[in-house]
């Protein structure tokens, strides 16, 4: 008698923008015949399912949480809770795949005796990425080899356990994205980090803005993760609510700001630490990155996207190098080119069928 196939379940647990990095595989495993149930826990991961996999067979469901006041793109009901609340929809599958790390309590409490797989939500150098609790999954899909081979340094994943598939996310995107101008200007994205220790925000994304409306050659994007809270996301959405500037978008909370649109839009980036900067550098563009506090990052792998482009320390410096910094030179794009490659692998086969085909092997 043939072994029954698996029940897999897909969990959305976190963010929206977690999302994008496991509906590829998800649908990619249904597809083939699979029984897959997609767990959601708010209205913006149903919104994403119904435009990038509208008939993908998945079946959506929709997790037990806390009633919750916040209907923003950033809000997500409390982890622990969801998970406790669920505890025992999810011991009723034998695969669990996750783009988050809380899911893990599940086995450190023994909730869970499944597998129980990973697919991390970025391919970015900061060092949360490498959090110990990824040592309580069976089965990591890494988007490329630099963090397969910084986590199995760090003790996190088995050698035979830890798989580079690519960037699922990738698979998703297909239409250009919209015009977000009525000119042809080139568009700059600045990008600031959620973390206010990292963020680049707090020290100059102010003045950055004042500097901004002076400058109408050039398009706009202000858009920070969407995790940016507290008085971070206070100051900048004081600061959007009294923008009047044509040539200014400040993104308050929209799918634009994690679907790549901008990413896919601008000619130049300009951040700190956010992953977001390898979704850009698909094709090799100019970068430049904000250093406010001066830190010592040249031999430090958590910056190490700090070698794409040039890096200021001063607003004067940072304007300074996006007016001139259109024509990028040799070495950064070389540097652009050996850390996409590094960080996320290119395969003929799509990501998404790549760990679709692996988890469906799990009996």
């Amino acid at each position: 008698m043939m072994a029954r196939s698996p029940r897999f379940a897909f969990l959305a647990l976190g963010e929206a923008h977690q999302l994008f990095h496991i509906l590829g595989p998800a649908a990619a495993l249904a597809r083939n015949g699979n029984e897959v149930t997609l767990l959601v826990s708010s209205p913006w991961h149903e919104r994403i399912v119904a435009q990038y996999a509208p008939y993908s067979g998945l079946k959506i469901e929709r997790l037990r949480t806390l009633p919750q006041r916040n209907a923003s793109i950033s809000a997500t009901p409390s982890r622990l809770s969801t998970l406790l609340l669920n505890a025992r929809r999810f011991a009723s599958f034998e695969v669990l795949v996750t783009p988050e790390r809380s899911s893990t309590l599940l086995k450190s409490l023994g909730l869970f005796r499944g597998t129980l797989a990973h697919i991390p939500h970025g391919a970015g150098d900061r060092e949360a990425g490498y959090d110990p609790r990824i040592r309580y999954f069976d089965l990591v899909f890494v988007a490329g080899e630099k963090d397969r081979r910084r986590m199995i340094a760090r003790g996190l994943v088995r050698k035979d356990a830890c798989i580079v598939a690519g960037y699922a996310k990738f698979d998703l995107i297909k239409d250009p994205p919209p015009r977000f101008f009525d000119n042809g200007n080139p568009i700059v994205l600045y990008n600031p980090h959620f973390d206010a220790q990292l963020s680049s925000w707090p020290a100059m994304g102010p003045d950055l803005v004042r500097a901004f409306g002076a400058e109408e050659s050039l398009n706009f994007i202000i858009a920070p993760h969407i995790r940016m809270r507290s008085a971070m996301r206070e100051s900048f959405e004081a600061i959007a609510a009294r923008n009047t500037k044509a040539h200014i978008r400040f993104d308050t909370g929209s799918l634009h700001s994690v679907n790549m649109d901008y990413t896919r839009s601008a000619a130049l980036y300009l951040g700190d630490v956010s992953s977001q900067v390898y979704e850009f550098i698909r094709t090799p563009k100019p970068c430049v990155f904000l250093n406010p506090r001066e830190v010592e990052w040249h031999n430090d792998e958590h910056y190490a996207h700090w070698r794409f482009g040039p890096v200021a320390t001063t607003i004067d410096e940072a304007m300074s190098l996006v007016r001139r910094n259109f024509d990028v030179p040799e070495d950064f794009i070389s540097a652009q080119r050996e850390g996409f490659r590094e960080a996320i692998a290119q395969s003929h086969t799509m990501p998404s069928d790549t760990i679709a085909a692996i988890l469906g092997r799990i009996r």
